[in-house]
C-alpha cells in the first residue's frame, strides 16, 4: 500500500471534533525525566477526546501544499509510555506492555528519555527492538552521568559502555542525544576532545542550552567531528537552524504548534532534507504530541 494514502482519515485523531474535553489527564514537564519507562510525570492538566488513529501505512496523502524532500524523515515524540495518552492516541485500557508496539505502527521513531537516568540494559533494548518493525528507530538520550555529572570529562569508559549497549539496537539505532545542562558554558576544546572519544562509536547530536555555544567555532567543531547540532526550540531558547552532519536532529518543545507554525517548520525541514541523509524530529511529550507529529508528517513528502 502506498504510505501516502488515507491521511484525511488519520487527521481525525484529536482534531476531527476539535478534541472536545471529556477526560482529565496529568501532563509532565520536559525537564523531568521518568525514573522508569512507565512513569507518568504530573505537572499540568490537559483534556482531549479519544479519536481513531490509523497505521503508518494508511497515514499520508500527497497534496499540493506538501514540501518536497530527499532525506529519510522520521517524526515522533519524546517517550511513548504515558498513561495520559490512553483513550486518545492509545485505545482505552491498553496495557503498558503493548504501548510500544501500538506506537510503532503509527510513528516511525521515538526518543528515549529513560536512558538519561540510567545506563540502558541490553535485555531492555532487545525487547523493545522485537516489538517494532525494521524501519523504526530509537534515539537514546545519553546518561546524565556523562553530560551532567562528569560534564564530558574523563568519560571514555562510560561512553564506550553506552555505545556498546546501544549497538544492541543495530539498524534500529538513531543518533543519540547528548543534552548539556542549562548552565554549561561553551568550551570548544572540551567539545573537540569529547567528539574524539565518540568517533567511530556512536552518532551524536548535541543540545546546547546556553547561548554561548551558538558560535561559528562550535558549528565547525561539530562538522569536523561528524556530529549534529540539535536544533531545539522551546519557550526559553531556540538553537540556530543549521545542519552540521549528514543527519539532522530536531526537538520541538513548545507546548503547541498551530498550522502556520508547523508549516514554517516543514519549509525549513524540507530545505535541509535536500542535502541531509536522515532527519529526526521529536515533539515534546504533551498529550497531543502524536497528533502534532502526524500533522507535520502530512506536510512533508516522503516522511514516514
Amino acid at each position: 500500500m502506498n504510505p501516502h494514502t488515507g491521511f484525511h482519515q488519520r487527521r481525525r485523531f484529536l482534531r476531527g471534533n476539535k478534541a472536545r474535553p471529556i477526560v482529565l489527564f496529568p501532563i509532565h514537564d520536559d525537564d523531568r525525566e521518568p525514573k522508569v519507562p512507565g512513569d507518568v510525570r504530573q505537572n499540568r492538566i490537559a483534556v482531549y477526546q479519544a479519536q481513531p488513529c490509523l497505521s503508518i501505512e494508511d497515514a499520508a496523502i500527497n497534496f499540493p501544499s506538501q514540501m518536497s524532500a530527499q532525506a529519510t524523515i522520521r517524526i515522533g515524540t519524546s517517550g511513548f509510555s504515558y498513561k495520559e495518552w490512553v483513550g486518545g492516541f492509545y485505545p482505552p485500557k491498553l496495557p503498558g506492555a503493548k504501548m510500544l508496539a501500538h506506537y510503532a505502527e503509527r510513528l516511525s521513531t521515538v526518543e528515549i528519555n529513560y536512558t538519561f537516568r540510567a545506563m540502558p540494559r541490553r535485555e531492555m533494548l532487545e525487547k523493545w527492538a522485537s516489538q517494532t518493525p525494521e524501519h523504526f528507530r530509537f534515539a537514546l538520550k545519553a546518561p546524565q552521568r556523562i553530560t551532567h555529572f562528569a560534564k564530558l570529562k574523563g568519560v571514555d569508559d562510560m561512553v564506550a559502555h553506552f555505545a556498546d549497549v546501544a549497538s544492541t539496537l543495530d539498524g534500529r539505532l538513531a543518533p543519540s542525544l547528548f543534552q548539556l545542562p542549562p548552565n554549561f558554558k561553551c568550551d570548544v576544546a572540551l567539545l573537540r576532545d569529547f567528539l574524539a572519544t565518540l568517533r567511530g562509536k556512536i552518532r551524536a547530536a548535541f543540545e546546547f542550552r546556553d547561548r554561548s555555544w551558538f558560535d561559528d567555532s562550535v558549528m565547525q567543531t561539530l562538522r569536523d567531528g561528524g556530529a549534529a547540532l540539535c536544533i531545539a526550540e522551546s519557550e526559553k531558547i531556540a538553537a540556530p537552524v543549521e545542519r552540521t552532519a549528514p543527519f539532522v536532529y530536531l526537538r520541538l518543545r513548545n507546548e503547541d504548534y498551530d498550522q502556520a507554525g508547523l508549516a514554517a517548520w516543514a519549509e525549513k525541514i524540507a530545505a535541509m532534507a535536500r542535502e541531509a541523509e536522515e532527519i529526526y524530529i521529536f515533539f515534546k511529550h504533551e498529550d497531543h504530541a502524536p497528533d502534532l507529529a502526524m500533522r507535520l508528517r502530512e506536510m512533508l513528502t516522503g516522511a514516514i
